[in-house]
């Protein structure tokens, strides 16, 4: 079968993608030589890495019935035009809906079949028997007669006239080519422009019929060749060498010891007594090591290690950007790895467990920036598990977790199978990383596949692209403002043609995938492109063209009142298009900010990430709660006095993934979600504001089990040094299971203009959890029934206060409004029993906004006063007077008072028990919690 993608890549004419064999969905076809190129020939082969995006709308799948190109594996015989089950009745080899043996490389019939008759001469053809005796169905240009040409050198892949259509502008500055020829050597402009040529469309035929992979059994080695010139293992038409399917020949090499990867014969060529009065002293067991082990054995194998320190580091050069990805192929076997206390990995702790990994260590050294992925492709059995894991130390440091490759649009981070492995096994994509040393673990547990495997490190130069940043007039220093620059300088933007880390070391802006540009378009230095851009007023606060009514934001705009910020070119700070409306023009991230009209643009355009930086709220990486969202915001560099105010807006609320069963739907709070906000009183839209944050006890007899901070939603914005918080569990009638909420963080100078303030990171999404489902496993992503036994036995432990049980922030799941004063009960358990059978989630839920009930005016001893005047779920709320949490909600005093020293330090006291601040620590007691209280709505709030 062969997936046909006709189109422009950045490279040149991709013919076909040809899906057969180990190599499915790897390589493709290219035709024309290029001068820039001089690694390609007329006919070369290259990875799928090189190929970028496509045209829209040139893609075909392998639709039956649909006719297309057909192999005759036996012969290499390419026929047109024949339909799939044709095909492959008569033995041949499909090669996709619409797909055809040759097709014309640019001109008006870019795309269409090509081939033509030998004799006579030109006439259009499929296969030979469409020609007279002694003629042969060929490639033939004349068929693909036309205008214009294509640029396979300078603009590649652009339409051209003539061969300056094709030639890019360079540009000299001080002696370096900052444009065209980026870091050539120049004395003039002329000197950094790329030449171009301009070629005239002609037939690039496939070559999938005739040849394929040859395996070298000796070497390990992998050539495309014809079936009768291969002397080794034939891999079938089509297939490629990218990745590498040949097995690699494996030898007698030291494992471990001063010897690492020598060869040898016997073990005590290889060991070395590592401690104790024999350290240094050869050896053959750790017998020979009193006190200590034998470091070092002889072994078949390849060139991982069970150590880190011991894998054989593959040292790869990064090929030049826009040229083809390097590819390196590994046979290993990570049967041997252990994980023991006499022989610990370097990076693993010993662990007897069954799903441990147990630490098998592949490595690779890369010269400069680059997009690497790894892959299991060509691993029988199919490798399981698999981590999407790098580490750039050994021992172990941080590790770099998989990230989506910004070319390949939509594509995850990691996966089996497609669009990589012919097979189901796995791939990870890392990108961008800097020069430096990786390694990477084989995950080698007993209750995983465990035996040979193939790794393939595809290596691949980081793209160069415009990159707007900011620096003084004159001197080389980065700057934000004018003051920054020596006097009688000024700050300006500037732009470079750099990689990614290379302008991230300026602190600019890339105008590369993913943040700006898709497929293959990568924006250059042209004039202008840094002149206009967005500006940042804080971490994640960002204004553009929205605030400044369509015209463009200028550093000149930005500097000035009312912004005051710091300019970042060349990016908006989102990035699609208004089509239409009042909003026309304007920047949008979807059709929500473009009212009566749609917000057009790439996937990544639509997907960019704020040029201001990341949102200063970070979602619990300890996952998400049932009836709380949780976030941390960071410090801010100067300090952390910066005041945030943190906004919530309902998205999508009691929406169950899958549904619940259909006795019990979820209730419909559809009033205060987005779009809609139609409940009464629902002045502030959808948004609530994080109240004040407070410090609450794990158990409220059982402090040295811990606390935690916590906050209420209301009605009103409050602005706090929230950097200095930590992780904040933010609490309200409106946190309901299985819903999602948009968590932004706003300026202090948003005071008074919320609504419509510049000065508003990006919103961060935050997720809550089915039902009752407290505990692993979730679901999603589990397909498990959730909640079920495990989640009772949890609460069952919270509620018991055992070691490690819950933390309150996931366990307590009623009433409507949570008290956060009070411990799980077995109202909570009770709660989780009923998900368990399938109940729906049975609270009220939100509330209007502003609140009904005025603040302080209805005195009350408990709930039946105040639902008599201001109705059902009203409440009689008593809170602190005076002391650190004046105003919030009280039980009793210990609510009111925190401790102040001791190990209890800042944990909440009584002053009449010492017992909760052991000394030297005091309980102050300057807060009081009052025996009445007065009345609030069914959301614990009041007005104003």
């Amino acid at each position: 079968m062969l997936l046909r993608k006709t189109g422009w890549g950045s490279n040149g004419w991709v013919s076909a993608l040809v899906v057969t064999g180990c190599a499915v969905g790897t390589a493709f076809q290219l035709r024309g030589a290029s001068p820039s190129r001089p690694d390609l020939g007329q006919d070369s082969i290259v990875s799928a890495a090189q190929w970028s995006s496509p045209s829209v709308g040139d893609e075909d799948g392998a639709v039956a019935g649909v006719p297309g190109a057909c192999c005759d594996p036996a012969t290499g015989e390419c026929a047109d035009a024949v339909p799939e089950a044709l095909c492959e009745a008569g033995g041949g080899i499909y090669q996709g809906g619409g797909s055809a043996c040759a097709a014309c490389f640019g001109g008006p019939m870019a795309g269409a079949p090509c081939r033509a008759c030998t004799i006579p001469a030109g006439a259009p053809c499929d296969s030979d028997a469409d020609c007279a005796v002694g003629g042969s169905c060929e490639p033939a240009d004349a068929v693909c007669a036309g205008a214009p040409g294509v640029c396979t050198a300078g603009s590649v892949g652009a339409a051209c006239m003539l061969a300056a259509d094709c030639a890019i502008a360079g540009d000299c500055a001080a002696g370096t080519c900052v444009a065209g020829m980026v870091g050539a050597a120049c004395v003039l402009d002329a000197d950094c422009d790329v030449p171009g040529i301009c070629s005239p469309p002609f037939c690039a035929p496939i070559e999938s019929c005739s040849v394929g992979a040859c395996c070298d059994p000796a070497a390990g080695d992998c050539s495309t060749t014809a079936p009768a010139a291969c002397m080794g293992d034939f891999l079938g038409f089509g297939t490629t060498c990218d990745p590498n399917c040949c097995a690699q020949p494996s030898s007698m090499r030291c494992m471990g010891g001063p010897n690492n990867l020598l060869a040898c014969t016997v073990d005590l060529e290889c060991g070395t007594c590592v401690a104790g009065a024999m350290a240094g002293i050869a050896c053959d067991e750790d017998l020979d090591c009193p006190g200590s082990i034998c470091d070092g054995a002889c072994e078949v194998r390849q060139t991982g290690a069970d150590d880190c320190e011991d894998a054989y580091i593959h040292v790869i050069t990064v090929p030049s950007p826009g040229y083809p990805p390097k590819v390196v192929t590994i046979s290993g076997n990570n049967m041997p790895a252990s994980s023991t206390a006499t022989r610990p990995d370097s990076c693993f702790p010993p662990n007897a467990d069954v799903g441990a990994d147990e630490g098998w260590w592949e490595a690779l050294a890369i010269d400069g920036c680059a997009l690497v992925r790894v892959d299991h492709c060509c691993s029988d059995p199919v490798h399981t598990p698999a981590r999407p894991l790098l580490y750039a130390d050994c021992p172990c440091g941080a590790p770099i977790s998989a990230s989506p490759n910004p070319y390949a649009v939509g594509q995850a981070a990691y996966g089996y199978g497609d669009p990589y492995c012919a097979e189901d096994n796995f791939w990870a994509t890392f990108q961008p990383l800097p020069a430096g040393v990786y390694y990477y673990g084989v995950h080698s547990s007993p209750a995983g596949t465990r035996g040979p495997y193939q790794l393939h490190l595809t290596v691949e130069a980081c793209p160069l692209a415009a990159c707007c940043y900011l620096e003084c007039s004159a001197s080389p220093i980065l700057c934000a403002t004018d003051a920054d620059c020596p006097a009688g300088e000024t700050c300006d933007s500037k732009c470079s043609e750099l990689n990614k880390p290379e302008c991230d070391g300026k602190l600019g802006n890339h105008l590369a995938p993913p943040q700006a540009y898709g497929g293959s378009v990568v924006a250059l230095c042209t004039p202008g492109v840094c002149d206009s851009g967005s500006c940042c007023l804080g971490p994640g606060m960002c204004a553009d063209d929205r605030e400044t009514g369509g015209a463009p934001m200028t550093k000149a705009v930005c500097d000035a009142p009312p912004y005051g910020g710091t300019f970042a070119g060349g990016l908006r700070c989102r990035g699609g298009t208004c089509a239409a409306g009042a909003d026309a023009g304007l920047s949008c991230s979807d059709d929500g900010d473009c009212p009566g009209s749609v917000c057009l643009g790439t996937p990544e355009e639509l997907a960019q990430r704020s040029p201001c930086g990341p949102s200063p709220i970070i979602p619990d990486p300890a996952g998400e709660k049932n009836r709380a969202i949780s976030f941390s915001v960071p410090p801010v560099a100067t300090a952390n006095s910066f005041q945030w105010a943190i906004r919530v807006t309902m998205i999508d609320l009691q929406n169950p993934v899958p549904p619940n069963l259909p006795p019990f739907p979820p209730p419909v709070f559809g009033d205060y979600e987005v779009g809609t906000c139609i409940a009464p009183d629902e002045g502030a839209g959808c948004a609530r504001w994080v109240g004040p944050p407070a410090t609450f006890l794990e158990s409220n007899d059982l402090p040295g089990l811990g606390s935690f901070r916590g906050a209420r939603l209301q009605c009103a914005p409050y602005y706090h040094a929230w950097g200095a918080e930590g992780l904040v569990h933010v609490f309200g009638a409106e946190i309901v299971p299985s819903s999602l909420y948009d968590v932004e963080a706003l300026a202090s100078s948003c005071k008074g203009t919320e609504d419509t303030c510049a000065a508003a990171s990006m919103p961060v999404a935050i997720a809550t959890r089915r039902w009752g489902d407290v505990a692993l496993p979730y679901n999603p992503p589990s397909t498990t029934v959730q909640p079920n036994a495990l989640d009772v036995v949890a609460l069952v432990n919270k509620f018991k206060n055992l070691v490690g049980a819950l933390s309150q922030t996931a366990a307590q799941l009623q009433p409507n409004v949570l008290d956060l004063n009070a411990d799980v009960n077995a109202l909570d358990i009770s709660s989780c029993v009923n998900a368990f059978r399938g109940s729906a989630y049975p609270f009220s839920g939100p509330c209007g906004c502003p609140s009904a009930v005025p603040c302080d005016a209805t005195p009350c001893v408990g709930p039946p006063a105040c639902v008599a005047l201001y109705g059902a779920g009203a409440q009689c709320v008593r809170t602190c007077v005076g002391g650190p949490n004046d105003g919030l909600p009280c039980n009793n005093v210990s609510n009111c008072n925190y401790c102040v020293g001791g190990v209890f330090d800042g944990q909440p006291c009584n002053p009449a028990t010492p017992a909760t601040c052991p000394a030297p620590g005091v309980c102050p007691g300057v807060g009081v919690c009052p025996a009445g209280g007065f009345c609030r709505d069914a959301c614990g709030r009041c007005f104003p």
